[in-house]
């Protein structure tokens, strides 16, 4: 069965999470201080291993956005900062 789950993930240029197949990343917000993704999944599939990348602003993306390699997924402020957070297409 599809539910909506909540993943905090750390604050860091780049990560891989483990995902169940077919999950669908909603978008991404601040709860409480922590970044937090939140995600349509169906906990019954395997799961695979999705790469996010987050770049603050100001800061140098660390990859070429106009590539298409990545999907952004949102904009979090968490004070005083202000995080971008992308997809690694596969």
């Amino acid at each position: 069965m599809k539910t909506i789950y909540k993943y905090a993930i750390p604050i860091t240029d780049t990560q891989t999470i483990d995902l169940p197949r077919k999950a669908r990343i909603l978008s991404v917000a601040n709860q409480r201080g922590f970044l937090c993704l939140y995600v349509i999944l169906d906990n019954t599939e395997r799961t695979e291993q999705r790469v996010i990348t987050i770049a603050g602003t100001g800061n140098p993306l660390g990859f070429d956005e106009e590539e298409g390699s990545k999907r952004f997924i949102g904009t979090v402020v968490i004070e005083p900062l202000v995080w971008h957070v992308f997809e690694e297409l596969m």
